[in-house]
């Protein structure tokens, strides 16, 4: 996302997907501080579809069919639906790569066990919290 930061001009899709994060979220937000947000925001939205919507995953191409109620993360997840010449590439990305890992991830045997102990548990908030204390433990 920095690289593409670096490379865009001011309209480019990057860019001003960052524009747009700091005058509705933000106004502060860095590049740095937005690539990182960027990126987690697109692997938990990657994550909380594998869950909900597995059917999506079975096909070569699941970033293309996904949906989200959450109007922030479907307008982000938009960009890769829609066809257009200001299309965000997701394999530049590595989102296709983690799309189809998620899809060979068998999430129903995670999931089966999941909440015996505690129902009110969302799966997808757990999975997360266990990806940041990979990602950044101090963040977690």
């Amino acid at each position: 996302v920095l690289d593409l930061l670096d490379v865009e001009t001011v309209s480019g899709p990057m860019r001003s997907l960052l524009t747009v994060f700091q005058g509705r979220l933000m106004p502060d937000l860095s590049p740095r501080k937005f690539a990182d947000v960027y990126a987690q925001t697109m692997v938990y939205g990657l994550l909380s579809a594998r869950v909900t919507h597995p059917d999506l995953f079975a096909g070569n191409a699941p970033l293309l069919g996904i949906t989200f109620s959450n109007e922030l993360l479907d307008s982000i997840y938009a960009r890769f639906r829609e066809q257009t010449a200001s299309e965000i590439d997701v394999d530049e990305l590595g989102l296709g790569e983690l799309a189809a890992e998620l899809g060979k991830t068998d999430v129903e045997q995670i999931l089966a066990d999941f909440g015996s102990k505690d129902r009110r548990m969302d799966p997808v908030v757990y999975l997360y919290e266990e990806f940041l204390k990979l990602y950044d433990p101090q963040q977690r």
